[in-house]
């Protein structure tokens, strides 16, 4: 059976060396690696690897990625980890960014943060990364089964094909539980309906980013986050409510109404606003495979390996950081014979892989915790870090706001350093500024260390 539903929205030269690649003896297809879905992870994983040398074939359902909700945004260390990969510009393209974010509760400013936000929906995001990809050769098709082995691997696709690789890397998120069985890899249920995220769009007259985070802590929520999708005000709320609980229908019904009722001073700090479009939801359970070192020929990546709670906003960084390891890590195993378990297990204990795995489960449930526990300990905790928090938020505040004050009072008090009162106007704004950043410094290290 010949190899066919090649994405046609890919370049003409992909699909050409797709068919040159087809093995003439038959219907088979030969590569360095096979790369099965082709989400962020998996487009990312064959865009990186393409360009690294390695002759990539990639597997998925969809010849173009579908409408999806999920991470709608990047920002700070994703960023930082797609320019490390070469495909932040890609990704981004023309999307102005905006410079920062300010946090809010209880109808009050709490802080800001300064570092450049991207809102992309996910399926543009996958698709753009898809067409970074150039050099992979993609396959529209669903996988049947894995057979795996220290030397080749074989990937049978439903309508016969075989397509056979060196290395194999899942990157299905949480849905190749099918796949796992002739593998010998067991999922582990961690934490089923962990969390739920709403997502809708907005009419406000605010353009800034908010992040707003809940007020009370029996009403399970963590937080409510405002951004621009170009011309369209999006709104991601993240929350540990169960898919079936009332409130969660009540949502459904009248989510204004629903989100004002959890967060009643919100209108203060955003504005009067209104839902409109259609409420998307996302239940989301934490599992995590088992089994996956002595397995070779095969590794997974992202939310196939573990997944993730979308409230930490670890989800993308994880992904990047298992491509960045394959990058360190393929094109030296391609270089020597065999594919057997040791390789696969460098990949499982690279050391900013199992740095990301471990705090991202870490986070997640520490999140849960301090947004639905009621007891005085974690009450008295929140109310704590909430005004340490605002308080650094405001001195953070003053210092932006004074110091270039200053500076340019210092800078005109140059020209008269020799008399007493210009050198005691510099050592006074000097000082300032130093008590500033210092206190600044304490409370960040009382508040985060």
């Amino acid at each position: 059976m010949v190899v066919s539903h090649l994405i046609q929205s890919l370049p003409d030269a992909t699909i050409q060396s797709s068919a040159q690649a087809r093995d003439t003896c038959g219907d088979n297809v030969k590569s360095d690696v096979v790369v099965v879905g082709a989400g962020l992870g998996g487009a990312a994983a064959a865009a990186v690897l393409s360009r690294a040398g390695c002759d990539v074939v990639v597997v998925d359902r969809h010849a173009t990625y579908p409408a999806d909700f999920r991470a709608e945004q990047l920002v700070g260390s994703q960023t930082d980890a797609l320019r490390r990969l070469g495909l932040l510009d890609g990704i981004v393209g023309q999307t102005t960014p905006m410079p920062s974010a300010t946090a809010a509760c209880y109808g009050k400013v709490i802080d800001s943060t300064y570092s450049l936000h991207y809102g992309l929906r996910y399926e543009d995001m996958v698709n753009t990364t898809r067409s970074l990809a150039g050099g992979a050769r993609f396959v529209t098709g669903r996988v049947a089964q894995v057979v795996a082995g220290s030397e080749t691997q074989k990937v049978f696709l439903a309508d016969g094909t075989l397509i056979e690789a060196r290395l194999v890397v899942l990157a299905t998120g949480p849905n190749c539980g099918d796949l796992f069985p002739s593998l010998g890899i067991e999922r582990t249920m961690l934490s089923e309906h962990h969390s739920l995220t709403l997502g809708f769009d907005v009419q406000t007259a605010s353009r800034r980013i908010l992040v707003y985070y809940g007020e009370r802590a029996g009403d399970r929520m963590d937080y409510l986050t405002v951004f621009p999708i170009g011309d369209t005000m999006r709104a991601n709320l993240f929350c540990y409510v169960d898919p079936g609980d009332p409130w969660a229908r009540s949502f459904k019904l009248n989510p204004k109404q629903a989100l004002l009722d959890v967060m009643p001073s919100l209108e203060r700090t955003i504005g009067p606003f209104e839902v409109v479009g259609k409420v998307q939801v996302r239940p989301n359970s934490i599992q995590r495979a088992e089994n996956v070192r002595q397995q070779a020929g095969v590794v997974l990546i992202g939310d196939a390996f573990q997944s993730s709670c979308p409230a930490v906003g670890t989800g993308i960084g994880r992904i990047l950081a298992d491509v960045e390891a394959l990058s360190r890590l393929v094109p030296s195993w391609l270089a020597t014979p065999g594919m057997g378990a040791d390789k696969v297990e460098r990949f499982y204990t690279d050391p900013a892989k199992c740095q990301f795995d471990v705090q991202a489960l870490r986070d997640t449930h520490y999140r849960r915790a301090l947004c639905t526990q009621t007891s005085w300990r974690w009450k008295a905790y929140r109310t704590q870090h909430y005004y340490r928090r605002r308080t650094l938020g405001i001195i953070s505040r003053a210092i932006r706001r004074d110091m270039p004050l200053l500076n340019g009072a210092m800078v005109g008090s140059q020209h008269n350093q020799k008399t007493r009162k210009g050198r005691l106007f510099n050592s006074l704004a000097r000082s300032w500024g130093a008590a500033k950043r210092a206190l600044m410094a304490a409370l960040a290290l009382l508040t985060f260390g």
